[in-house]
């Protein structure tokens, strides 16, 4: 039992003897000195390794009893601290790794490390140690060598947005800014708002000047601030979408503003394509002809990929020269939209008549391009043109004749399959006139001369009389005199009279 206290108290006393050896060790220290020369170095360029030491008041090693932490400074604002290659206690490019805290491991009294910096000058360098208050190391470094500074900056890509409204906020989307430098390398500079100056768009400006400016250098670009556009009153029109014999749309539509395209800032105003787009019909467009749209699909029906069906639009009947997009409606207007269809039109000999007459009914199509892709109206055959109860069909000519029937008020329209059906022409047919003093007063005929004329020469003789009937010789004097002096038919007939005269 006595040999174990023994050796448990040895044991104790070592143990605490070991321990006040090991407190010893950082207690003992009073200062970190440079053991390593004060360097000068090339700007930019890696220093050899530096080398500190934790020493006593002796001025002697004294290692640390624990892992230390050093703290690194330097009166140059660019100056980097790296540690030193463990190994080859060197300083690489390849193993450098910025840092302004080091440690010192636990036992050791030397440490390594490394330095470089951007701007020339002599600089004090200070390694202290945290939690402790050792007398700091200090030494002097000197940086040789002209530093590389920007010398001038460019806009290499504009901003996305060169124009603004009344009140929009600076937007440089897109703005890049290249830097070029005194070793006349370059570098994509970071270009923030706070970099721009100039900019102000409380009210309509062109060619607002703004500066862009990085270090002491600066560059400017422009930009046009407009007044906010006004939204245009809604407009009434008369929309009709048809697709072969399919009808999509027929009837009045009361169209709102919208923008004429997906490009910033376009246009808002009331165009066709908003018609298109409040008309309820799915729709697609696509912009490879921008700032003209292409209406691709309407309703369900697409373009087909030879283009040989696709929309066509007509505002009154006549054929659209731009965009749908492009094109202003006004109040109205009829915008008619087709898809493997045609648009038809009719028209009358007259407006009115009486039962009994003839009226004779044309009708023609717009499906027809001249020489100069010019859309035109040509004859239509086979159009039906409905007048009531009545109908007729057009020839080759486009013509067709309907006898009135009956008396009334009734519209005329022309149809036609794969055509979208014509505008309807209102014709009056009044009753025939009935004799009898209670009858409706009819005017008494108006004499037509010439065709007076035309019966008596196609009754004549060859000698100039009318069938011997010598009374009447008087009144086709009278008649014959009016057609005019050098009437062939005054002539014969007063040749007649001169070699028979009247008894």
């Amino acid at each position: 039992m006595s040999k174990k206290i023994f050796s448990l108290g040895l044991l104790f006393l070592a143990v605490f003897c070991f321990g006040s050896s090991v407190f010893a060790l950082s207690a003992n220290i009073t200062q970190i000195n440079f053991t390593s020369s004060p360097q000068t170095i090339n700007l930019d360029t890696n220093s050899a390794v530096f080398t500190t030491q934790t020493q006593n008041v002796g001025n002697t090693s004294e290692s640390v009893s624990e892992t230390t932490t050093l703290i690194y400074t330097s009166t140059s604002t660019t100056g980097q601290f790296s540690d030193a290659n463990i190994s080859a206690e060197t300083c690489n490019e390849s193993t450098w790794s910025a840092n302004l805290t080091l440690s010192l491991a636990s036992t050791r009294a030397n440490k390594g490390f490394c330095y470089k910096d951007s701007t020339p000058g002599t600089y004090t360098l200070t390694i202290s140690a945290e939690g402790q208050s050792w007398t700091p190391a200090t030494q002097d470094i000197t940086i040789e060598g002209n530093p590389i500074v920007l010398s001038s900056i460019a806009i290499t890509t504009p901003a996305t947005k060169l124009n603004y409204i009344v009140g929009e906020t600076l937007d440089i989307s897109g703005l890049i800014v290249t830097g070029t430098y005194s070793d006349a390398s370059t570098n994509t500079e970071t270009i923030t708002t706070a970099n721009i100056s100039g900019f102000d768009s409380t009210a309509p400006v062109t060619g607002q000047i703004l500066k862009i400016t990085v270090g002491a250098q600066t560059t400017t670009y422009t930009i046009n601030i407009t007044a906010a556009p006004t939204t245009p009153e809604p407009v009434s029109i008369n929309l009709k979408i048809y697709a072969g014999d399919t009808v999509l749309f027929n009837g009045p539509k009361t169209v709102t503003a919208c923008s004429e395209s997906p490009a910033v800032n376009a246009p808002i105003t009331v165009n066709g394509k908003c018609a298109i787009e409040q008309s309820g019909l799915s729709n697609t467009w696509t912009w490879n002809y921008a700032p003209s749209g292409w209406l691709d699909e309407l309703g369900g029906y697409t373009t087909t990929p030879d283009f040989s069906k696709f929309w066509s639009w007509f505002d009154d009947l006549t054929l659209g020269g731009t965009g749908l997009n492009q094109h202003l409606l006004s109040a109205n207007e009829e915008l008619l939209l087709t898809f493997d269809s045609y648009p038809l039109r009719i028209s009358a000999s007259k407006n009115s008549g009486v039962v009994g007459d003839q009226i004779i009914f044309t009708g023609e199509e717009e499906s027809t391009f001249d020489a100069n892709y010019n859309m035109i109206w040509t004859p239509s055959a086979g159009v039906i043109i409905t007048l009531g109860t009545q109908s007729c069909t057009t020839i080759i000519d486009g013509t067709c004749s309907i006898t009135l029937n009956t008396a009334g008020s009734f519209n005329a329209i022309g149809s036609k399959t794969s055509y979208v059906p014509s505008a309807n022409i209102t014709i009056v047919v009044s009753a025939a006139p009935s004799g009898g003093s209670g009858g409706t007063l009819v005017p008494p005929p108006t004499f037509n001369i010439q065709n007076a004329l035309a019966y008596l020469k196609s009754v004549q003789d060859a000698d100039g009389s009318f069938d011997n009937k010598s009374d009447r010789y008087t009144d086709w004097v009278a008649i014959a005199a009016a057609a005019g002096e050098n009437s062939s038919l005054k002539s014969s007939i007063s040749n007649y009279i001169k070699n028979n005269p009247i008894n």
